[in-house]
C-alpha cells in the first residue's frame, strides 16, 4: 500500500473519522473508498486532492451539516446542463442531475475557501 493511503488511514484514525465519513465528504459510496484503499486500488487524482484538503488542519467537512430543510434549485438550459455534466464527469462525478448537484456543492465549497472576502449583493441581484 502506498504512503498516501497509509497516511489517509492514519489520519482518519487519529481524527476519529472512518471510511463512511470520508465517502460522504467525497460524494461516493463507502465501497468505493474501500476499493481505493486496497493494495491495487487507485484513488482518482481529483479525489486525492480533496482528501489532501480534508487532511489539512483547519479543513471543514466538504458536505457540512444542514439543520432543517434547504433546497437549492438550478434551472439550466440544455447547453449549460451539458457543460455542467461534462465538468462534473471530469471531476469524477456521475454526469447525472444528482452528480451535477454534488459537483456544484463541491465547487461552491472550494470557491468559498478561495474567496478573500464574502460575495456582496449587487442592486441587480434581487
Amino acid at each position: 500500500m502506498d504512503d498516501f493511503k497509509e497516511s489517509v488511514k492514519r489520519w482518519l484514525k487519529d481524527n476519529g473519522r472512518d471510511r463512511f465519513w470520508l465517502a460522504k465528504q467525497l460524494f461516493v459510496e463507502k465501497g468505493t473508498v474501500d476499493d481505493w484503499m486496497k493494495k491495487a486500488g487507485v484513488i482518482p487524482p481529483a479525489k486525492a486532492e480533496l482528501i489532501k484538503k480534508l487532511m489539512e488542519p483547519s479543513s471543514p467537512d466538504v458536505t457540512g451539516e444542514c439543520k432543517g430543510a434547504l433546497d437549492l434549485v438550478l434551472k439550466l438550459d440544455a447547453e449549460t446542463y451539458g457543460q455542467f455534466a461534462a465538468w462534473a464527469a471530469q471531476s469524477g462525478f456521475e454526469p447525472t442531475a444528482d452528480g451535477i448537484a454534488k459537483w456544484a456543492v463541491q465547487v461552491a465549497h472550494m470557491a468559498g475557501e478561495q474567496s478573500s472576502r464574502s460575495p456582496r449583493k449587487t442592486q441587480d441581484a434581487d
